[in-house]
């Protein structure tokens, strides 16, 4: 996901809760969205655990 500076705030975390509710509406089957920071430039990710996004670690890349 990359959205600009120019974007409202929240916009990242608005996003992610209408894809979350599409997801559960339209494919009630999946049980799991994965996600992935890019810890190289320093992202841990703050957008997803805001969203209530389970962390489940890092990996060398």
């Amino acid at each position: 996901m990359c959205m600009t500076e120019e974007m409202p705030r929240n916009s990242e975390s608005q996003m992610l809760s209408q894809l979350v509710k599409w997801i559960q509406r339209n494919i009630p089957e999946l049980k799991i969205l994965f996600t992935w920071a890019d810890g190289m430039v320093g992202k841990v990710g703050y957008v997803y655990q805001a969203s209530n996004f389970i962390y489940a670690g890092w990996t060398e890349g």
